[in-house]
């Protein structure tokens, strides 16, 4: 109905709205759709991305992950000049490698953003810490747990990452996997 009206286009918060029901409804049909039409309408791969745009890239990257079409969220990752890439960006596809159990290709984007000289958040290492959960990736995990995240948090400077509950379930949650926890417990 929006769509028929004059003067009257769909903002990037309908567009996250639809999105969201779309992964709701399974419609990857539908999500293709309305992504061809993101990128008519927004331009949505131009040179220089507002913030706006950058929320709906990363809706469409997790989108399709969501709806089993990795093939789809790594294009879409891929088209997005580097330097319009920022933390949230490099976060879903992240996230989108992890839920797919794509653990490697993880681990080299983590490696990729931190080369790129951009500074993991607290979503970022929830994600890394949690394919590393999955992976059964002790070492990492610890080295992501200690040498990055706590070592900034140990530092004076502002932007430092103090590990929250969801850090902390994960380095639990792999433990628990490994069966290390009362090992680790205990020392």
């Amino acid at each position: 109905k929006m769509k028929k009206m004059k003067n009257v286009k769909p903002n990037y918060i309908t567009y996250l709205s639809i999105l969201k029901a779309i992964v709701d409804l399974n419609d990857l049909t539908y999500l293709n759709k309305i992504y061809e039409e993101i990128c008519f309408e927004r331009g949505i791969f131009k040179e220089k991305l507002n913030d706006e745009d950058k929320k709906l890239l990363c809706a469409l990257i997790t989108s399709f992950s969501k709806l089993g079409d990795l093939k789809m969220s790594k294009e879409i990752f891929n088209k997005i000049s580097n330097k319009n890439k920022d933390v949230e960006i490099f976060s879903a596809m992240l996230d989108c490698y992890s839920n797919h159990g794509c653990f490697e290709q993880a681990f080299n984007l983590f490696d990729e953003m931190i080369k790129n000289g951009l500074k993991p958040n607290e979503i970022t290492f929830t994600c890394i810490l949690n394919c590393c959960s999955h992976s059964g990736s002790i070492e990492k995990a610890y080295y992501y747990y200690f040498n990055l995240m706590k070592n900034d948090s140990d530092s004076n400077n502002n932007d430092n990452i103090t590990p929250n509950i969801h850090h902390q379930n994960c380095i639990v949650d792999l433990l628990c996997r490994a069966g290390k926890l009362k090992e680790e417990y205990a020392a």
